[in-house]
């Protein structure tokens, strides 16, 4: 018998977006005033349910020296590991210059957000373009944000970010990792694992579009 069905946890309302995010080349505010921010634009209510928890890998304890964490800065290029995706696996180039992102599994989603922090001038426009959900690039067009607010965001939090995505570098098959779908086609990544950052980030809320997982944000 599945587990009872517990509830999902609340979202900011909209109401505290607030209207001064500045643009990714701006001065930045504090983490947590820029996860408020997130947390406000996205899809606040419209996500409301019940999670169903499916734990795939017990913690085995804090992870120490996490591969792409970083103090204060961005996370390096993912490394080929077991369990973990490859470029040549998930990026097809195109003739014009961009790239096709393969992202048929959530840790492909892993994979292609750490990329994307490596070199976000380099990776951003694919990475919005095909793994950031079209349901967050609505709401913030809704609220009269840029899409490039999405980015903005994992930019400005990557000495917490890096270290979550990296714990998570296996996806549902990493240590300490539980996987739950909160509702028809939207599902979360979350970690169990303590990370030893401030303000710590421990979820990846993603979505199911076709065969194609997009990301929703990250808290």
């Amino acid at each position: 018998m599945p587990p009872p069905l517990a509830p999902h946890p609340p979202l900011a309302p909209l109401a505290a977006l607030a209207s001064r995010t500045p643009p990714l080349s701006g001065p930045r505010r504090s983490g947590r005033s820029r996860a408020r921010c997130w947390l406000g634009v996205l899809l606040a209510g419209a996500l409301a349910g019940c999670a169903q928890r499916r734990n795939l890998s017990e913690p085995r304890g804090p992870l120490d020296n996490l591969p792409g964490a970083t103090r204060g800065g961005q996370p390096t290029t993912p490394r080929a590991r077991p369990g973990v995706p490859t470029e040549a696996q998930l990026v097809r180039p195109r003739p014009d210059g961009t790239e096709h992102l393969l992202c048929a599994a959530p840790v492909h989603l892993i994979f292609h957000t750490r990329r994307f922090l490596s070199d976000p001038e380099r990776f951003g426009p694919d990475f919005l373009a095909q793994i950031v959900s079209d349901r967050t690039k609505s709401e913030l067009r809704a609220r009269g944000r840029p899409e490039a607010d999405a980015l903005e965001y994992l930019v400005s939090n990557a000495d917490r970010v890096g270290p979550l995505l990296a714990s998570l570098s296996a996806g549902e098959a990493s240590s300490g990792a539980i996987f739950e779908r909160t509702e028809e086609k939207t599902y979360l990544l979350r970690t169990t694992a303590r990370l030893r950052t401030d303000g710590e980030l421990t979820n990846v809320w993603m979505s199911l579009r076709g065969r194609q997982w997009e990301l929703l944000w990250i808290d």
